[in-house]
């Protein structure tokens, strides 16, 4: 069917049933998620004999039964954005959200370079999701933390207010030669615009693993439940390449239970303060000193077992992408490699203090961390983040490293959506087998 102007009219990307709204309760969340989720399965059942026709057979079929072993269909991409929302600046997701759309395309056409010729198979359909890196202070005193903490919930709307519209938990977009993935660049776009809620407490692992973990698993601040059946349900798919990116000025703090003494205005631990003036430290610094301590903060290996729990078997089947503070010139280097560089070490910012009127003698007792990076502007600085990036080396060739300092972030961005298709499983139709 063609329109009057002679364009075939182009397919809207597939949408739930219901739109969720700022506002609506955790239940009636995972209520309107699961609805949504069964209108996606009536397409998917529509879809299932399609594929029966090509030779794929139930591989081809979206769905979280199937079995895509070595040589099956694995077509299907999960993508989740955890966006600090404490950034300084707002330049971070401006750059963001400039390199979006070429991101998105990229993943809907193949051609991750743009240049015309598709690089890899498109994936058969895409799911995008945005959730944040504030999951509070865990302790009193600290009201800006409490009130707008987002504790792992996929976004639904806009948390900066800058745009509005009648977008999901998460967003589905399938790609054919009627649609174009407009719509979902926008909503992405709209939600990746989290604006700076102001709680300096950033756990973006924490909060990754809790907008995907099953709800049995109950590790989570107050023995709370994991989101990813529940409030998440139908986003991630047992049989869909999974990419997680995060985008941050600051590293990883996720404590524990016990260690959300670090968050607190006046910590009665020894090790939070100065020596020379018993002042606490800023919490970027504290979280650096008790990196190492499991009572304080979580171990890294609790997120890298828990993402590859959700792939059993297959961790070659997650990437795990990071945009924070590391130089800028490292590009092409594997995390491990960034890992060793001497500007991945926290280190306390001696000339920052003096500026501020303290003595150099006085070195340890400051409260800030000299950054990794800056831009060339002038605009974005960056502290060190070898929590995120150390998380990343642990899956090798899949976990991708670049700088937030970076003036465009579209070259970080395609780098991670090429390790992405290198993860795609092309199913071959049965006339290719028979030929």
């Amino acid at each position: 069917m063609r329109s009057e102007r002679g364009e075939r009219p182009r397919a809207a990307p597939l949408r739930g049933v219901h739109e969720v709204v700022a506002g609506t309760s955790l239940e009636d969340r995972a209520r309107l998620t699961s609805l949504q989720t069964m209108s996606s399965k009536a397409w998917l059942m529509n879809m299932a004999l399609a594929a029966a026709a090509f030779g794929c057979g139930d591989q081809a079929v979206q769905g979280e039964t199937m079995d895509a072993g070595v040589g099956a269909c694995l077509r299907e991409l999960d993508v989740l954005l955890v966006i600090d929302d404490s950034v300084s600046k707002t330049v971070i997701h401006d750059r963001l959200s400039v390199a979006l759309p070429r991101f998105l395309q990229g993943l809907a056409s193949g051609d991750y370079d743009h240049d015309g010729a598709p690089d890899l198979q498109a994936f058969s359909d895409v799911h995008v999701a945005v959730t944040t890196s504030n999951m509070g202070a865990y302790a009193e005193g600290v009201p800006q933390c409490s009130v707008a903490r987002n504790d792992g919930l996929l976004l639904s709307t806009s948390l900066s207010g800058e745009c509005k519209g009648g977008v999901y938990p998460y967003q589905i977009y399938v790609p054919n030669d009627e649609s174009k993935p407009d719509e979902l660049i926008q909503h992405v776009q709209c939600l990746a615009s989290v604006g700076v809620q102001r709680c300096p407490y950033e756990q973006p692992l924490e909060a990754m693993y809790k907008a995907l973990a099953p709800s049995r698993v109950t590790s989570f601040h107050g023995g709370s439940a994991g989101h990813g059946d529940r409030e998440s349900k139908g986003f991630l798919r047992e049989n869909a390449v999974l990419a997680v990116i995060h985008v941050s000025d600051d590293d990883d703090c996720s404590v524990t239970d016990s260690g959300a003494e670090l968050f607190t205005t006046d910590p009665s631990d020894a090790r939070l303060k100065s020596p020379a003036s018993e002042r606490p430290y800023g919490v970027n610094l504290r979280c650096a000193l008790l990196a190492d301590d499991p009572q304080m903060l979580h171990p890294v290996a609790r997120f890298v077992d828990g993402l590859t729990a959700l792939k059993p078997g297959h961790p070659e089947r997650i990437v795990f992408g990071v945009l924070a503070g590391l130089p800028a010139a490292v590009d092409g280097q594997s995390a491990r490699q960034v890992l060793a560089l001497p500007e991945m070490t926290p280190t306390p910012d001696v000339s920052a203090a003096a500026a501020a009127g303290a003595p150099d003698a006085l070195a340890e007792d400051q409260t800030t961390l000299k950054s990794a990076c800056a831009d060339a502007r002038g605009e974005v600085t960056a502290a060190p983040a070898p929590r995120l990036v150390g998380t990343a080396a642990e899956f090798g060739e899949n976990g991708v490293v670049r700088s937030v300092c970076a003036d465009d972030f579209a070259p970080a961005l395609e780098a991670i959506a090429r390790r992405v298709g290198a993860a795609l499983v092309t199913c071959q139709p049965a006339l290719d087998a028979g030929a």
